[in-house]
């Protein structure tokens, strides 16, 4: 099940090959989207394990596209170092889906509506919490953005750009890989579908 959403609501949508789990309710945000693997707050990292017994971190990310005066482009933010470029993604909290996650901060964090159309990628990784390491695993979703300001609060360095300038601006190896299975995903998408941004 895939899901069309507008800040403060939600709408379910028929839809195969996504990664959807249990939806739950809009909250307000806390802070600013988690856009990079950099190290974060022990304390913010806890309340968002999944469990007590097995922590594991889960990351929510948007590979988010538009067509705009002719031209497809994507959505990048500028990593929490100030220097390299990123996929939007933001923690999922406790009893949330990855794809809500990604749902939640698209429309809390960017003031956009969106449709999310596939699961493009994930993969797993660790990080250090405390002096332990806990394993994290990253979901991405191809989203198609429906509408939103031209100016977003929440993200305080962004572009929206074409996917060949995108792809050269990511710094990280893996997430270029997750906007090259995204656009592949769009390829086939578009092939029994028809993209409409509004």
């Amino acid at each position: 099940m895939g899901v069309r959403i507008t800040p403060g609501t939600l709408e379910e949508v028929s839809m195969e090959g996504s990664h959807s789990g249990q939806l739950h309710g809009f909250r307000k945000p806390e802070g600013k989207p988690y856009t990079g693997s950099n190290p974060v707050p022990s304390a913010r990292i806890n309340k968002n394990m999944n469990t007590k017994v097995n922590p594991q971190i889960s990351v929510g990310g948007a590979i988010l596209f538009r067509d705009f005066r002719g031209k497809r482009q994507f959505f990048v933010v500028q990593g929490r170092d100030g220097k390299g470029w990123e996929i939007a993604k933001v923690m999922v909290r406790k009893g949330e889906s990855s794809v809500r996650g990604a749902i939640r901060m698209v429309s809390e964090q960017g003031g956009m509506s969106a449709r999310v159309l596939e699961e493009a990628g994930r993969y797993n990784s660790t990080t250090i919490v405390n002096g332990k390491s806990i394993p994290q695993k990253f979901y991405y979703y191809l989203m198609l953005q429906k509408g939103g300001p031209s100016e977003m609060i929440g993200f305080e360095v962004f572009k929206w750009i074409e996917y060949s300038d995108a792809l050269k601006k990511l710094n990280s190896k893996r997430e270029k890989e997750m906007l090259k299975a995204g656009h592949n995903v769009l390829k086939e998408w578009e092939k029994t579908h028809k993209v409409e941004n509004h």
